[in-house]
C-alpha cells in the first residue's frame, strides 16, 4: 500500500511539474498520463489527448499533478515540509543553507509568496514558510543532523491550534494504492465520512481531508476500452467492473 499526494492544477500540471523539476537537485519527471482521444464527456472534451497526471520525483518523493480545471485549488491547510539536514550533503551545514536559500528564492520567484520570512525560528536555525505561482504552500526547514532522521518531502497538515482562513480541500489529496477487494473496502470504508464526496474513487475524511482510494493496478484497468467512462459512473472504485 502507497500514499500518494496528489495537487490539482488548473492546466498547469506540466508546467508545474517541469518547473519543480528544475527547483530541486534530486527531482525528474517520471511519468505522463494523457486524457483519452475521445468518449469524455462534454465538460472534458477539450481536454482531449492533453496530460491527465503528471508525476515528478522530488528527493524519491513521488507527487501527483493533476491536469483539470479551475475547480479547486490549493492552499496552505496542506503544505510540503521540506527538511535541509547538514548531514546529507558534503558541505554540511553551510552546503545546506545554500541549497536551502537556492530552493526559497526559486520558489518564490514569478508569482509566488511569503508567509513566513527567511530566518531563524526556535523549532529551527533557517525556516520558512512560502507559497509558489501555483498556489501551492512549502515549509523549507534547516533540520538538526542530531535529531531524529526525517525525508526530505512530507505533507503537513494544520488543524485548529488557531483559528483559519482555510481550510482542506481537493486542492491537495492523498492517494493510496490498495489491493482490490477486502483492503480497498476497508480503506474506503473506514476514510470515508461524507457521501456526497463519493466520486471516482474520492472521498473525505471525517477531518474534511480529501482521498483517492484506488486499486494498485490502476494502470492496467484504464488500459481497458472504455474504462475512463466506466471510471467517471463511480463512487467507489470496483475493479472487477472494468
Amino acid at each position: 500500500m502507497r500514499i500518494i499526494p496528489n495537487i490539482w492544477f488548473d492546466g498547469t500540471a506540466l508546467e508545474a511539474a517541469e518547473f519543480y523539476a528544475g527547483v530541486f537537485r534530486e527531482a525528474a519527471v517520471t511519468k505522463i498520463v494523457t486524457y483519452p482521444e475521445d468518449g469524455l464527456p462534454d465538460f472534458q472534451a477539450h481536454m482531449a489527448g492533453r496530460p491527465l497526471t503528471v508525476d515528478v520525483e522530488i528527493h524519491g518523493r513521488r507527487l501527483s499533478l493533476i491536469n483539470a480545471g479551475p475547480e479547486f485549488r490549493p492552499n496552505h491547510s496542506i503544505s510540503f515540509l521540506l527538511n535541509f539536514n547538514p548531514s546529507q550533503y558534503d558541505g554540511g551545514v553551510d552546503e545546506a543553507i545554500v541549497y536551502l536559500d537556492s530552493v526559497h528564492d526559486a520558489l518564490v520567484d514569478g508569482g509566488g509568496g511569503v508567509m513566513m520570512e527567511l530566518g531563524e525560528y526556535p523549532h529551527s536555525a533557517r525556516y520558512a514558510w512560502i507559497r509558489d505561482r501555483f498556489g501551492v504552500t512549502w515549509q523549507l526547514m534547516l533540520t538538526n543532523p542530531s535529531g531524529e532522521d526525517r525525508p526530505f518531502l512530507t505533507p503537513s497538515f494544520m488543524f485548529g491550534g488557531a483559528n483559519q482562513d482555510t481550510t482542506f480541500n481537493e486542492g491537495i489529496s492523498l492517494l493510496v494504492e490498495a489491493e482490490p477487494g477486502a483492503e480497498l473496502d476497508r480503506l474506503w470504508n473506514e476514510l470515508s465520512s461524507d457521501p456526497a464526496a463519493e466520486q471516482c474513487g474520492w472521498c473525505k475524511d471525517r477531518f474534511g481531508v480529501s482521498w483517492q482510494v484506488v486499486p494498485e493496478n490502476m494502470d492496467e484497468l484504464m488500459t481497458r476500452p472504455g474504462a475512463y467512462g466506466t471510471l467517471m459512473g463511480m463512487k467507489k472504485i470496483e475493479a472487477e467492473e472494468f
